[in-house]
């Protein structure tokens, strides 16, 4: 991500890798690690993972690309847990590099 934009990242997000699921087959989440991220309240229609139109009521975009399972979970800074990842975007920017962005 280019230096001019590094400035848009203020908040922090905890996200917690899905490592599978326990004996009862509830998902059970890794250690969580702090990101640095831009977290924008939106409402947007995506397709969700099984194909269907979901509506995503925030974006996280992290300035780095990261790796993201859809059975991920992660704390926003108002403290809120996503209830499920609808998408995963990464793609280039405009210098070359990779941005992740996550609908929730």
């Amino acid at each position: 991500m280019r230096a001019e934009l590094s400035n848009l990242f203020t908040d922090s997000v905890l996200h917690e890798p899905a490592i599978g699921y326990d004996l009862q087959g509830s998902p059970a989440y890794g250690p969580a690690v702090a990101r640095v991220a831009r977290v924008i309240r939106r409402q947007r229609s995506v397709v969700g993972k099984f194909g269907d139109v979901a509506v995503s009521r925030a974006q996280v975009w992290f300035r780095d690309a990261v790796t993201i399972d859809l059975d991920d979970r992660f704390t926003l800074p108002d403290g809120t847990t996503n209830a499920a990842i609808l998408a995963v975007d990464g793609s280039p920017d405009d210098s070359g590099e990779i941005y992740t962005k996550v609908y929730l």
